[in-house]
């Protein structure tokens, strides 16, 4: 899968783009930049887009995630009770940014989700994703 970018904007720095990392039936999608009422949909097409491909294991790697409001939260929840409805998924969030981890506090949703901080990205001119290895979903 390619990388999925915003239009540009006058302000780049902070334009949405979203990498899916597929690992067997594992994917990690790392988002960079602002999930807000315009990206979301996004996010909710591409998760459901690795749903459809047979993922079962999905990761919503938010340590680049500058910005998170009420309509990318919307999608995150979405995906989880998607994934949490097939029965045998697991869904988490991986590395989550400050701004994140203060929403999620705020709105009651710390404990609410599986929370990964183990993710790494490769040190080769891509930034790649390295294969987490099995999850464990348990606390």
């Amino acid at each position: 899968m390619a990388h999925i970018e915003q239009p540009a904007s006058e302000d780049d720095s902070q334009a949405l783009v979203l990498e899916p990392h597929r690992f067997g039936s594992s994917a990690i999608v790392r988002v960079r930049g602002e999930l807000d009422a315009y990206g979301a949909p996004r996010l909710e097409t591409l998760g459901s887009d690795l749903l459809a491909e047979g993922v079962g294991e999905l990761i919503i790697d938010l340590g680049e995630t500058t910005f998170l409001d009420s309509s990318g939260l919307r999608a995150i929840l979405t995906l989880h009770r998607r994934v949490s409805n097939d029965g045998d998924g697991e869904f988490a969030i991986g590395n989550p940014s400050e701004s994140v981890v203060r929403l999620l506090e705020i709105t009651g949703l710390s404990d609410y989700f599986v929370v990964r901080r183990d993710l790494e990205h490769s040190d080769n001119a891509d930034g790649d994703l390295q294969d987490p290895g099995p999850a464990s979903f348990s606390d």
